[in-house]
Order: structure tokens, then sequence, then C-alpha cells
């Protein structure tokens, strides 16, 4: 914010004139992500600089934020037509920006796609601009990931840390935060391929390089090995370290070590989550009743508070997605111990929700459906046709008045 004031009483030499372009695009980027008021000022300051061809990843970006500005209520079409120009960078910029829109609206398909078209787009300029490259292949793989499109998401983040061994300016890039988030997604994305022992080897590799802090979460150790474990089989150890990452997350000194990074994040609930659906999925919810009976109030108001506010961002969807379906599978367990159809209803209903939500690749597409199936394959498919259709904010209703119904449904508790 206070950047984007200072530029804009920039006045400005000619040969400065690119400087200033590029520190103000970096600030309107800055602010349209943080959803900063600063953003209107640093836009104003753009259209205030010389025109320039969109030659370069600044002047091209500053084309595209400044259309969009003028465009006002004909921003699609005119992002639209801005990503399928002739100019490559104006292209590849105007993609990136239509990939977070659509992102943004919780359509992932066609922000994957713009990420795509980003990547065709800056062929021709790899060795000018291999930063892009680096964020380009990592967000395609990002996509591809939360899609369930494994063996490409495999594909990207392999060229993301190709193009760092082969570029040595990009060293604090291969060294930093965001290459730990890449190692620790390839241990993700080797499990949704279901390959384990590849799997297990980038895991290993990431302790090793980052540790658990290192790694972007807390315990992200114990939860990846328990997902490996119930790869192999090996379902007793797989439930047994799900338990044990709940616990540890509760310790006080791992709240600790992990500092800032614990206190924003809803880890807890999300693994909470996870390790209930992990048990369900086993038919071996006994072994967490505790946990099973206290989930359902924190999960219901994480999504109530979620799907009710004024704003929600993408990474809102996955985590209602899984709190979601961690709810919707007591439910299914309480129906058949009770023979209370409705609970069984309610649950499979709310698995498909939970499916238009989303969920970690901890889960396939073929399991959740699945799981439906055998709750009450009448009611799961009747839920899919009717949600098939909705957008974002239809998403957000269904949710809200789905985790409010099921107050009738108080008992959760495994017996």
């Amino acid at each position: 914010g206070q950047s984007a004031g200072l530029l804009s009483h920039l006045r400005l030499e000619p040969a400065f004139v690119e400087v200033a372009r590029t520190a103000v695009v970096l600030a309107a980027v800055s602010a349209l992500i943080l959803q900063h008021p600063a953003a209107a000022r640093a836009l104003v300051s753009l259209r205030r600089l010389p025109s320039a061809p969109p030659d370069t990843p600044a002047q091209a970006t500053a084309r595209v934020l400044t259309a969009l500005a003028e465009a006002r209520d004909e921003q699609l079409s005119t992002l639209s037509l801005l990503c399928d120009s002739d100019e490559p960078l104006l292209s590849a910029m105007a993609n990136t920006v239509a990939s977070f829109v659509w992102q943004s609206v919780n359509d992932p398909e066609r922000a994957l796609k713009a990420a795509r078209r980003t990547l065709t787009a800056f062929e021709g300029h790899n060795k000018q601009f291999p930063w892009f490259r680096v964020v380009t292949h990592s967000r395609i793989g990002e996509l591809c990931m939360e899609l369930g499109l494994g063996d490409e998401a495999h594909e990207h983040f392999a060229a993301t840390l190709s193009i760092l061994d082969e570029l040595p300016q990009l060293n604090a890039f291969r060294t930093g935060s965001s290459a730990s988030r890449i190692r620790s997604a390839m241990v993700l994305v080797n499990l949704q391929r279901n390959a384990v022992d590849e799997a297990e080897q980038w895991l290993d590799l990431t302790l090793r390089e980052d540790g658990e802090e290192g790694a972007g979460l807390p315990m992200f150790g114990l939860v990846a090995r328990a997902q490996i474990a119930r790869a192999r089989g090996e379902v007793e150890a797989g439930l047994r370290l799900w338990r044990q990452a709940v616990d540890a997350l509760h310790d006080p000194r791992v709240q600790a070590r992990a500092g800032e990074l614990f206190h924003t994040h809803t880890w807890i609930l999300d693994v909470e989550a996870m390790t209930v659906i992990a048990h369900a999925q086993e038919g071996r919810l006994a072994l967490i009743g505790q946990l099973a009976g206290r989930l359902p109030r924190a999960a219901a108001k994480l999504v109530l508070d979620t799907v009710d506010g004024s704003a929600m961002s993408y990474s809102d969807f996955p985590l209602c997605g899984t709190q979601l379906l961690a709810l919707a599978l007591l439910d299914v367990d309480r129906g058949r111990r009770t023979g209370d159809a409705r609970a069984t209803r309610s649950g499979a209903r709310m698995i498909a929700l939970a499916e238009c939500f989303r969920v970690p690749s901890t889960i396939s597409a073929a399991q959740i459906r699945r799981l439906g199936e055998q709750a009450d394959a009448p009611a799961y498919a009747e839920a899919v046709s009717e949600y098939a259709g909705f957008d974002a904010d239809s998403l957000r209703a269904a949710a809200s008045a789905a985790v409010r119904a099921r107050d009738q449904f108080t008992e959760s508790r495994p017996s």
C-alpha cells in the first residue's frame, strides 16, 4: 500500500519510465492479490505512464491491467481478447491473469487451460525469462494435482526443478521456501500417481533438505508417511500415523516450534478431518471415538464461517470440501449403525457436495464416488445431478444449507 502511494507521486525522467513501470506493476499485482485498496491507486499510476509495446513482462502486464481497468463491465471479454493476442508476451501475461480469475470463481479446469496457454506463449522466450517458466510450470502442476491429473502434474513439477538445476542465477529460488513446496508437492503427486516408492524418496529428500518446517506444514512427514503406509496396504500402521499426527498437532511444543506458520493455517482441522476420512474408509471409526465426537461442531463452524463470509478464496474450497466429506462420512456411519435412513441420505448427498468443493489428493475422485454410491446410490446420484451446474455462489449456499440441515443428526460419535 505504501509503495503504491509513493509511486503515484513520482515525476519521471524518460530514462526511468520502465523502471517505474516495473515497480508500479509489482505494486499493483501485490495489492490485487492481497485485495488491498492500494490496487486502485497503482492502476491509476500505470495509466499515467506513457504507453509502450508489450515487449517485456512488465510492459505486457501493464497493458493487461490498464485494459481491464478501462473495460469495467466488459472485463472478461477484454481479457479473452488479450489472451488471444498475437503478441506472445501479452498473451502470456493475459492468460496468467485469466488463470487466477477463473481460479477465483472456483473453475480450476478453465484456470488450468489458461495456465497451459501461458506456457505455450512463453515458448521462444525460454532463455530470456526463466523465472516465468519456473512459476508457470509450478502453477500448472498445482492445478493438475488439484484436478487429479497426477501424471501431468508430475511432469510440470519435474520441469520446474530441472530448470532450477540448470540455472544458477535462480539459486535463491532453488534453496528457498518455494522449492521446498515443490519437493513437498512431489511427495503428494507421486502418491496420487500410486508411485509409492518415489513418493517416499521425495519425502526423505524433503525432510532431509527442509525439515518439517521447511516442508511448509507442521507434521507433514507424519501425514505423508500415513498416506504411504495405507497406499502399501499397511492399513493399521497408516491409521496409527494419522492418529499420531492429530495428537502431535495438539502438543504445545509442536505449536511453539511451528510458530507463525501454525497459527496462519487451519492445518489442525484439516488433519483431523483427513484422519476421520481415512478411518471411515477402512471402517475403523471406533478407533477415534473422541475425535469423531468433537469434529462435527468444529467442522460445521469452519464451513459456515467460510461459506457465509463476504470473501471466500480459492484455497477455501478444498478446505471446506475436506470438512464436508468428514461430516458426510460420520453421518453415513451413524445412519448405518442406527438405521436412520435420513442420516445416510444426508451423508450421501453431502459426499456429492464435498466432491464439488474438491478435497486434497489424499483421496481420489473415484474413491469419493465409491463412498457416495455405497452410502445411498440414488441419493448420491440425485445430488451429483443437482449440483452439476452450480457456480461458486450456489455451492456456497448449498453448503450452508446442508450443514445447517444436519443439526437434526447431532450424534456422530461411533459406538
